[in-house]
């Protein structure tokens, strides 16, 4: 059941690859999520105009232990939506309504295999620090890549320091074959999770199918609006 709170957003965060990440104090509002679900933002205004209004879709970044902060993060366009919440003054309050999405951990004690690049990566963070956090027995491995730079490869580096069970594989270019291949060597006994936009997804399922990989062992989290 998705709920609705208002919160101040404390910190805004500029990363490469034209990425702005924000953090909002839930200031004691309850918000439970999974990790890997999203949200949707609501500004109280927006200081530029948007014929799409002032509500967006963002997958959240933060792990759900952290009942402090909750964080999401978005490539900046020249939306009127996305030049509004960048420059709002430090400590508007904005709505958040959620969780959605079914971008989740599984209950069982699988293999998971990540696939991403790009922005498309956000849902994955908070998977994976779950997922170190709670000391969760899946075997990860994450596949990511980026054309000049690769969003939050250091969190993810530093994440795989502290869990055994993490391996991190990162490329500039494409995601092709040969990372797949190189890395998984079970298709069989293995969930895997695609995330990003149009263009990521339909280049990805391909190379999944071609190895057998069925529809019931893949998730999907298509990212709209880049």
């Amino acid at each position: 059941m998705a709920i609705t709170i208002n919160v101040p957003i404390v910190q805004r965060r500029q990363l490469p690859g034209g990425i702005l990440e924000v953090t909002c104090h839930l200031n004691g509002n309850e918000f439970p999520f999974k990790a890997g679900q999203h949200l949707q933002a609501t500004l109280p205004f927006l200081l530029f105009n948007d014929p799409k209004g002032k509500t967006r879709t963002f997958n959240i970044l933060s792990s759900p232990n952290n009942s402090e902060y909750i964080s999401f993060a978005f490539y900046m366009s020249d939306s009127g939506f996305k030049k509004s919440i960048k420059q709002l003054p430090e400590n508007s309050e904005i709505q958040l309504k959620g969780p959605f999405g079914l971008f989740t951990l599984p209950d069982e004690n699988k293999n998971l295999v990540f696939v991403t690049e790009g922005i498309g990566i956000v849902p994955i963070i908070g998977i994976v620090l779950y997922a170190t956090e709670e000391k969760s027995r899946n075997n990860i491995i994450v596949l990511h890549s980026g054309n000049k730079d690769i969003p939050y490869d250091d969190d993810l580096l530093s994440i795989e320091k502290i869990n055994n069970n993490l391996t991190v594989k990162t490329k500039i270019g494409s995601i092709d074959a040969s990372l797949i291949k190189n890395n998984v060597k079970d298709f069989e006994n293995t969930l895997f999770f695609i995330s990003g936009t149009s263009e990521t997804i339909s280049k990805v399922k391909p190379l999944l199918i071609q190895n057998g990989v069925t529809l019931r062992d893949l998730k999907i989290e298509e990212f709209s609006g880049y």
